[in-house]
């Protein structure tokens, strides 16, 4: 036994350095099987057919040319005032600008030159260099002509005073419905036309058309309509808008601008005065204007000093920050407010400041 142990230390025991080298050549001849293992794999699947994928594209390709021949689209001479939306679609520009050109024209706008059409959305210099060579304008406005006698087409001019005529005068002249309903609306407003440049301040009345009718517009037959009309105009000033505010003789659109933003910070006006806190009114106009106006204190729009919050409050003018945080700070500690008097007696406005700010603040 002695003796076999013997022998087989002397033919099978290895070195330190020998058994390194057996495991190292036994990694590589591991790593050879699966490499060969693995090839044999891959070379034994089928190869990769490309004929059913360039079938797919063949199908493909021969819808889009079908597509393509359905609906065309190219650039050719158009009228963008009069193109139907229909033909728009063969029209080889962007979609989104298409519809936007569509927007313009039914909200009643028009292109009399080529440059007119940059005002459009996506319009951009590269777009409308492709698209300025097929522009044409074909204008197509309406003509007022004089009727003869047994003709019973085309309208007849005649002289008329805008601030008497109705609106079916108006249509007559060949003043659009919205014009029409615009000028009527402005009179019984208590707005006046002194002069014939006054009919453009009207909405649907452009510079063509007032060049048409300015001819037979006669003010001078009416000086006494509008004498009395003026002397007895009196205009709500919560409610008027800068249309109606420049007719009171000495305010303009700057004026009419300044009081209506005012009106919108205060909530409203209650007494006259207050017009006085506009930028630059002066006392002389003021005393000018205080006979035209009057004022509906309903209109009024109140804080509710229960609900508000911090930034509603700051927006007043009569309020600053401290009394807005006050007001604010006083509620958390102590519930709701039960009266407004009660900011007066927390000393939160003085006396003039509360009776100043007074009618803007309510519970609820």
């Amino acid at each position: 036994m002695e003796r076999m142990r013997s022998f087989l230390r002397k033919w099978f025991s290895l070195t330190r350095s020998e058994k390194r080298g057996f495991i190292i050549v036994s990694l590589f001849l591991v790593f050879a099987i699966v490499l060969n293992v693995l090839s044999v794999r891959m070379d034994s699947e089928d190869s990769f057919d490309y004929a059913e994928i360039s079938q797919k594209l063949d199908i493909l390709q021969q819808l889009a040319s079908d597509q393509v021949h359905e609906s065309p689209r190219s650039l050719f001479q158009f009228d963008p005032n009069a193109l139907s939306e229909s033909d728009f679609e063969s029209l080889d520009i962007p979609d989104r600008v298409k519809r936007n050109i569509i927007s313009y024209r039914h909200k009643g706008g028009k292109f009399k030159k080529p440059d007119d059409l940059r005002k459009i959305y996506g319009m951009n210099d590269s777009l409308f260099d492709l698209v300025s060579p097929f522009l044409t304008f074909q204008v197509r406005e309406p003509k007022l002509i004089f009727r003869k006698e047994n003709e019973s087409s085309g309208r007849e001019l005649f002289v008329f005073d805008p601030n008497t005529a109705s609106m079916d005068t108006l249509r007559e002249l060949g003043f659009s419905d919205f014009a029409a309903d615009n000028l009527c609306r402005y009179i019984s407003k208590g707005g006046v036309i002194r002069k014939k440049e006054d009919l453009l301040k009207i909405y649907g009345v452009d510079n063509d058309f007032f060049g048409k009718i300015a001819p037979y517009i006669a003010l001078d037959s009416t000086k006494e309509f509008m004498k009395g009309k003026v002397e007895h105009l009196v205009i709500e000033l919560n409610s008027a808008d800068s249309t109606i505010l420049i007719s009171i003789p000495g305010i303009g659109p700057a004026y009419a601008s300044r009081i209506i933003r005012y009106r919108k910070l205060l909530g409203g006006y209650y007494k006259k005065e207050q017009l006085l806190e506009v930028y630059g009114m002066t006392e002389a106009l003021f005393h000018q204007i205080c006979a035209y106006l009057e004022i509906d204190t309903v209109r009024i729009e109140k804080k509710k000093i229960n609900l508000a919050e911090y930034a509603d409050l700051r927006t007043h003018p009569y309020i600053s920050n401290r009394q807005a945080r006050l007001i604010l700070d006083s509620r958390s500690d102590r519930g709701p407010w039960g009266n407004v008097n009660e900011l007066k007696l927390d000393t939160i406005f003085s006396m003039p400041e509360f009776e100043r700010v007074s009618p803007y603040l309510t519970l609820w």
